[in-house]
């Protein structure tokens, strides 16, 4: 009889679908999917955020005093698709109620990790948040010293508008010019 092996990586495993530890101890697949759940919690502002200050169905969020953005396609696709690979999880775990939020339904399946390192279910989630987060993390990070661009003063135009990034340069969205970054740091 063979030794149950992992779902992900394929190492053997004594309990449960995925490994604890690498052959020198380095952590493996188990601490891997604690880890990619726990960055799932608090996901959803940023993505929010990502998004263009709108709420869940593309209204206008009141309250603030941010001018809207265009929204940002590939913020709204990976906020989907994470909701639904973390639901689709503890859908298969028998969850009668599922949050609504990322959030919570990351907090929940942390809540029932006994009953998630035995279903198989474990190394598929384990799988669509390796490429998910990452997606989701460049989607979200702004380096540091990126500028930021919005509500700028252009120097074709004069006037304080929204400026794109386009190709290393800022694109007003009401004249179209395109300026360096500089130029537009100097007509600021």
């Amino acid at each position: 009889m063979s030794a149950p092996r992992c779902g992900y990586c394929g190492a053997p495993t004594m309990n449960g679908t995925l490994c604890l530890k690498g052959k020198n101890g380095d952590p493996r697949c188990w601490p891997r999917l604690l880890d990619l759940l726990g960055r799932c919690d608090g996901l959803e502002a940023d993505l929010e955020s990502a998004i263009g200050k709108r709420g869940r169905y593309g209204e206008q969020v009141r309250g603030t005093t941010a001018p809207g953005l265009p929204i940002n396609p590939a913020a709204v696709e990976v906020r989907g698709e994470l909701y639904t690979a973390l639901a689709d999880a503890l859908r298969g775990l028998g969850t009668p109620r599922l949050p609504v939020t990322i959030d919570g339904t990351a907090r929940a399946l942390l809540d029932t990790q006994d009953a998630l390192r035995r279903s198989y279910r474990a190394p598929v989630l384990l799988g669509d948040l390796e490429a998910l987060v990452h997606r989701a993390v460049a989607i979200t990070d702004i380096p540091k010293g990126t500028p930021g661009v919005r509500a700028m003063i252009c120097p074709a135009c004069h006037r304080r508008q929204f400026l794109r990034s386009v190709g290393g340069t800022l694109e007003c969205t009401r004249c179209g010019e395109r300026s360096t970054v500089e130029a537009v740091r100097h007509a600021s």
